[in-house]
């Protein structure tokens, strides 16, 4: 009894050797690569340019919040002055005399 005759492997690609899918392969990994360092970079921009929008809203609701103590205080000072008008002047008579 014969044994069957081998059987032929696949064929490749017309036109295609061996040789090119591995390079296609080592092609395909390096555009990969740029392509996941590109989204990693833009992943850290975005993350920094969060965080600085966010210092700088932290800043304006300070800055409104400083501005706002100053002129609640200006007006609380403008109503006493206002509401006792002599008593910028008490303060230089204590204790008998002008100081």
């Amino acid at each position: 009894m014969r044994s069957p005759a081998p059987k032929k492997s696949a064929p490749l690609l017309e036109g295609a050797r061996s040789g090119d899918h591995g390079a296609a392969l080592v092609v395909t990994l390096i555009v990969c690569t740029v392509l996941a360092t590109v989204v990693v970079a833009m992943m850290q921009n975005t993350g920094l340019d969060r965080a600085s929008s966010a210092a700088i809203a932290n800043q304006y609701r300070a800055k409104l919040a400083a501005e706002a103590g100053a002129a609640v205080s200006q007006a609380m000072l403008t109503d006493l002055i206002r509401r006792y008008p002599d008593s910028v002047t008490v303060w230089q008579n204590i204790g008998g005399g002008t100081v």
